[in-house]
């Protein structure tokens, strides 16, 4: 009898244990797809890019634009020799250019937030799990289970993919609230908790006090 209690505790285990490894492989085979997805949608945005260059020349070949044509002809050579968008943009160059170029570089920047968001969702999923686990083993008296599911979580919240998502994430959203007129400076990073509590504090701080009612009587 003491045997099948034995045996009975001993499948009880191996099956807590397959519970955190299947959740750790779901998460590590979650990662790469994620990663290869945004790759291949990238790798999309070069074709597309030199497609409306090309447009582009067509349209300015048609209006008898020669300077326009051989500009766009230019960027076209430049495009597929660097494969690149110049940080800043050539003041010479067509504002139809210049468009093409800003539409180009902000579909890189959404296809890396894209990116960015499915991590960190990924990620907030496995530590639900892994949350949800560590209770579950805690209830049954599985001490030891439960503390190894406890370090797994410890360890995935300074996971460097997930902290450079997260970071990317709320650069983004201060970058698009520095455009609005709103929020921090575009690249400012973003504050954390304790710097906005100081930043109130100190606002607090300086608030002016109300004048009392009344002047002193003129001597």
């Amino acid at each position: 009898m003491a045997l099948v209690f034995m045996g009975s505790v001993c499948l009880a285990e191996t099956s807590t244990t397959t519970d955190l490894k299947s959740l750790q492989d779901n998460y590590a085979k979650a990662i790469p797809k994620i990663e290869s997805d945004s790759a291949s949608a990238a790798q999309n945005l070069p074709a597309c890019y030199l497609k409306d260059l090309q447009n582009l020349q067509q349209a300015r070949q048609k209006a008898g634009d020669l300077e326009g044509l051989t500009a766009v002809k230019g960027e076209i050579e430049r495009f597929k020799a660097e494969q690149k968008i110049p940080d800043d943009p050539d003041a010479s160059i067509p504002e139809e250019v210049r468009k093409l170029q800003a539409s180009y570089k902000s579909g890189l920047s959404k296809s890396d937030l894209d990116k960015s968001k499915k991590i960190v969702a990924a990620a907030k999923q496995y530590l639900d799990r892994l949350s949800s686990l560590q209770t579950a083993l805690t209830k049954a008296g599985k001490v030891d289970q439960a503390l190894e599911v406890n370090a797994e979580i410890k360890r995935m919240k300074d996971d460097s993919k997930y902290t450079s998502a997260q970071f990317a994430i709320a650069a983004a959203e201060a970058d698009k609230q520095a455009q609005t007129g709103g929020g921090q400076q575009a690249g400012e990073p973003p504050q954390t908790g304790q710097a906005k509590d100081s930043s109130a504090k100190t606002a607090t701080a300086v608030k002016p006090t109300a004048v009392s009612g009344g002047s002193p009587d003129a001597s």
